[in-house]
Order: C-alpha cells, then sequence, then structure tokens
C-alpha cells in the first residue's frame, strides 16, 4: 500500500520509505515515525489526542512512549515533509492533541484489480515463424546462462578480494551497564564525548542504561552543504534467554553535539 501526499510525496507501508519522485530523494523513517505517519494519514482530519497516539504507536507493541518521543518524530515528518514541499502538514492543538491539516491530499495508491474481461485469442502464428521464433529463444537462453555464470564468478571473486575490508563489529560496555553496539573501531568512537552524548541521547528519551541492554549506535556526518549529518541509535531491552525483544528506534538529522 502507497499514499500518495498533495500528488508529490510517496509513503511506501511496505519499506517504510517516504520519497520525493520529482528529485528521487528517498528518507527511511524509524520505526515509531512510520507508525505515526501511518496514522495521520489514516485518520480522515480527525482529531488525534497524545494519550491515543502513545497507545498506538509504543504501548501496542510492548513500548513506552512520552512527550519527548512524540514531538521528536512529529518533527522528524514535519522537517521532512517541508523539505519535499509539503508545508503545515500537521497541525498542532494545544492541550488536545493534533490532526492533519485540511489542505493536505491523501490519496492511497493500490495494486490494479484483474480485469474481468476476456482477453481476445492469440493469432496463430505460420509454421516458420514458430521455428524462427523457437530458435531465437534458445540463442537467448544460451546468452543468459553465460551471463549469469560471468556474473556469478565476478560476485565470488569481488566477495573473496574484499572479506579483509568487511567492518567488524564491536561492543563497549558503559560504567552504567548497558552495552553500545557500533561498527566503527573503539579508537575512532569511544572518546568521553561519545559516550557522554549516548547517554545524554538516553536520558533525553527516558530510556535506563542497565545491566544487559544493548544500544546500537552510529553516526556520520555531512559531506555536503545541501545534506544533513545522520545520528542513529537503536535502544533494545533483552528477553530471559538474552536476545533482544523490543527496541525504540531514534534518529536525528544533524545533531550539532556529535557531528561537529
Amino acid at each position: 500500500m502507497r499514499y500518495i501526499i498533495n500528488n508529490s510525496i510517496v509513503f511506501d507501508r511496505g519499506d517504510g520509505s517516504l520519497k520525493h519522485p520529482e528529485t528521487n530523494d528517498v528518507v527511511q523513517l524509524p520505526l515509531p515515525a512510520q507508525r505515526l505517519l501511518l496514522i495521520i494519514l489514516e485518520s480522515g482530519g480527525e482529531i488525534l489526542s497524545r494519550d491515543f497516539l502513545f497507545r498506538e504507536v509504543w504501548d501496542k507493541f510492548g513500548l513506552t512512549g512520552s512527550n519527548s518521543n512524540l514531538n521528536q518524530y512529529l518533527s522528524l515528518l514535519r522537517r521532512n515533509m517541508t523539505v519535499f514541499g509539503c508545508e503545515n502538514f500537521v497541525i498542532t492543538l494545544p492541550k488536545v492533541g493534533i490532526r492533519l491539516d485540511e489542505h493536505v491530499s491523501i490519496v492511497k495508491d493500490t495494486e490494479e484489480e484483474i480485469s474481468d474481461h476476456p482477453s481476445a485469442p492469440a493469432p496463430v502464428e505460420p509454421q516458420d515463424e514458430k521455428k524462427s521464433n523457437a530458435f531465437f529463444l534458445k540463442f537467448i537462453l544460451i546468452g543468459l546462462t553465460v551471463l549469469i555464470f560471468i556474473t556469478l564468478a565476478s560476485v565470488w571473486i569481488f566477495n573473496v578480494r574484499n572479506t579483509a575490508r568487511d567492518p567488524v563489529f564491536s561492543a563497549h560496555t558503559l560504567q552504567a551497564g548497558c552495552i553500545i553496539h557500533t561498527i566503527k573501531s573503539e579508537r575512532e568512537y569511544y572518546s568521553g564525548k561519545i559516550e557522554k552524548q549516548v547517554l545524554k541521547i538516553l536520558k533525553e528519551n527516558n530510556l535506563p542504561c542497565r545491566k544487559g541492554f544493548n544500544v546500537y549506535f552510529d553516526y556520520y556526518t555531512s559531506t555536503k552543504p545541501q545534506t544533513y549529518g545522520r545520528t542513529m541509535l537503536s535502544f533494545c531491552r533483552p528477553a530471559a534467554n538474552g536476545v533482544n525483544r523490543a527496541c525504540d528506534n531514534i534518529y536525528y538529522l544533524d545533531r550539532k553535539e556529535i557531528n561537529d
């Protein structure tokens, strides 16, 4: 299912992406932002209270929502909508909740239905044309087989040569008890500044750094004036067997404390 917003922005429910076909820009939304956007698009302009949003976006999934989380993801949606040309996407009603702006158009794009009309019978080909088509098809199949073999061989050679360059996933235990997992080495990552910022992000989002809890963290700075840096953190609670049971995903654009 896809939602077309103002005839210019596409939200793909399947992969959770927000796309701007005119510029080919794509933003991958975190799971809470995906659920929040879907509720807004399906609301029909009705007022959505904060308690309702907490229940539908977080509580139903075994998570705990907060005003800070809600404001963060609303800000993320507004910012991306504005960049894609849709200003005033959501209206805030103080002490009440939010609602979709009445001037924003929403169109659901579903798969085309199969036609009930019978198709016309295919014309009968002459015998010579059938033989010619069969020879051509055989030639194409042989060519595709050779191409697939060459492609698989190339992929295997590339993987063998680049195995040593695969990123190494490392872990670091904070004094507070939780474990940070990254794909960068400790020499690159774990300065006092980074640990301080991770704990700050957890505190901003009311997430405890307890023993056994896993924090997956990464960031990168902007390389162009037209783009933003990205900061990503996933906070996961373990089950009794030690496997992650549920995760809160937090995403920032251009978080200055880290990217500077």
